[in-house]
């Protein structure tokens, strides 16, 4: 349970860090990115918009007897049609405002349970699908592990 409860504590500290951040739309909106855990959601209708968006992902992990170590994506994907290069622009805005708001959390804990580990990485993704843009950030947070309880 701790990969799920940390990858939705992580969603509701992103949709509030990102909160007033606007991005453009495919239909000229401006709203703040929406943020998904795990994946974006299949498409029911041509005209969803996912983009601007945030998906928060649990990538991989290890656990010991005292901690889980799990390693978090967050994928920020941009929508621009305008082919200078904008749309990467306004992504590693983003990933700025997060590495921002993740600096500054008391003790680099969200929930007073999952903490961060240093360094924050981002990484451009290769194949850009012009006119919708991506970049992943890679973060590394820590859980102590729960102590069995012995009943004798």
């Amino acid at each position: 349970m701790i990969e799920p409860l940390l990858t939705q504590a992580v969603c509701k500290f992103l949709e509030k860090a990102c909160s007033a951040y606007r991005l453009p739309t495919r239909s000229g909106e401006m709203r703040a990115p929406k943020v998904f855990a795990g994946y974006l959601p299949l498409k029911r209708s041509s005209n969803d918009e996912d983009f601007p968006f945030l998906l928060v992902r649990a990538e991989s992990g290890t656990s010991d007897g005292d901690a889980t170590v799990i390693d978090l994506a967050v994928i920020v994907g941009c929508y621009c049609d305008d082919a200078s290069m904008a749309g990467y622009s306004q992504c590693l805005d983003v990933v700025a405002r997060i590495r921002t708001a993740l600096m500054r959390l008391p003790d680099q804990t969200i929930e007073k349970r999952y903490q961060l580990r240093l360094p924050i990485k981002w990484e451009n993704i290769q194949e850009q699908p012009f006119p919708h843009w991506q970049v992943e950030i890679s973060t590394t947070w820590v859980c102590q592990n729960p102590r069995p309880w012995n009943s004798e």
